[in-house]
């Protein structure tokens, strides 16, 4: 009679045993399929990163050669905040204002600008801003020279990541 509940006992562990090896089966077959996802995904993150690779290096390119364009440019470029302060400049216009590009930079455009002409550019100034576009001629002051009639072509464009205008 002892060999009943032994047996009762040993068939329920072989019951339960097989139940468990149905379940890791189904695991293994759920981790077989999700391991063939992550593979997938893997191969697409890795076209995705050599195409932004690509393209980084193609955004590199474009900004060297703008980059040289404006610094060796023959015409007189300033890139100006909403403060009207000279946050970039190339050599042409240092030249123009009569001062080392270095110096120029953080200061006012408004000391160059003869004093005759504030008004009218402090209008384009807004026109710019408003329009995003302006263009007047102006006379501006150069350090120990004389005044010299300018025209000034002027876009807004604003840094989409930092909102910062120029």
């Amino acid at each position: 009679m002892k060999l009943k509940p032994k047996s009762k006992r040993l068939r329920s562990q072989v019951k339960k045993f097989r139940s468990e090896k149905i379940r890791l089966s189904d695991l293994e077959k759920q981790l077989d399929l999700t391991l063939y996802d992550l593979g997938i995904h893997q191969e697409e993150l890795q076209a995705q990163n050599e195409e932004l690779v690509k393209a980084r290096g193609n955004v590199e390119l474009l900004l060297t050669k703008y980059s040289i364009l404006f610094h060796d440019s023959p015409i007189a470029y300033l890139v100006l905040d909403r403060r009207k302060n000279i946050i970039e400049a190339n050599q042409a216009a240092a030249s123009l204002l009569n001062a080392p590009k270095e110096f120029l930079l953080k200061k006012s455009l408004l000391n160059y600008i003869n004093k005759t002409n504030l008004n009218n550019f402090n209008d384009h100034f807004r026109r710019v801003f408003d329009l995003e576009q302006a263009a007047d001629e102006l006379k501006i002051s150069p350090k120990g020279c004389k005044s010299l009639p300018s025209v000034f072509q002027s876009r807004c464009i604003t840094d989409t990541d930092s909102g910062e205008v120029g």
